[in-house]
């Protein structure tokens, strides 16, 4: 759960320090790299949204699709 957070801090520049501690103490714990082994956006499906198209995602479920982003682009 929580290295989603993270990932997101990273994808926007929003620094996320109690989250990043609350990944290595929990690793620590329980002797897990989760920095490496958490959840990615790219496994989400959602590293390729902007800000506003994750916003829609998540409060209309509006996805947009990799491939149409490919083919608007082209």
């Amino acid at each position: 759960g929580c290295h989603v957070y993270h990932e997101l801090g990273k994808k926007f520049g929003v620094p996320t320090p109690v989250i990043d501690s609350m990944i290595v103490l929990g690793g620590v714990m329980n002797k897990t790299d989760y920095m490496a082994t958490g959840l990615t956006l790219e496994e989400l499906g959602i590293a390729h949204l902007d800000k506003d198209q994750l916003l829609a995602y998540l409060h209309e479920g509006e996805y947009v699709y990799q491939d149409l982003i490919r083919a608007i682009d082209t």
